[in-house]
């Protein structure tokens, strides 16, 4: 358990790297490397909603002032991935698309 914690916890910052490459091949590493960690919601809500909301109410990636961690961790993942969840639906649904983020979530999250 530990080195599995250890591998996915220093893999998590190579993957918020790629997540910011331009090109595809970097975006798509981040996302499986991210989803392997159970985290695949990441590279989602950071480029399509962290970035273009920081430090605001909306931005649940932003610690509010004097908020304990363990009470910004109970308040992040999920809401994190609700926001995933919500941009990838109004993103790739209209195009019948929508089978691909449920895949890395599902498969990669069990």
């Amino acid at each position: 358990m530990l080195v599995t914690g250890s591998v996915l916890g220093f893999g998590l910052n190579p993957s918020h790297k790629l997540g910011h490459k331009q090109d595809r091949l970097g975006r798509k590493l981040a996302l499986f490397n991210s989803a392997l960690g159970g985290y695949g919601h990441f590279s989602i809500e950071h480029n399509l909603s962290h970035h273009r909301h920081v430090s605001t109410p909306e931005d649940p990636a932003s610690p509010r002032l004097c908020e304990r961690i363990y009470r910004f961790v109970l308040r992040e993942m999920p809401s994190a991935f609700r926001r995933a969840w919500a941009l990838q639906t109004d993103w790739v649904w209209p195009w019948g698309d929508f089978s691909y983020f449920c895949f890395i979530q599902i498969t990669f999250l069990k």
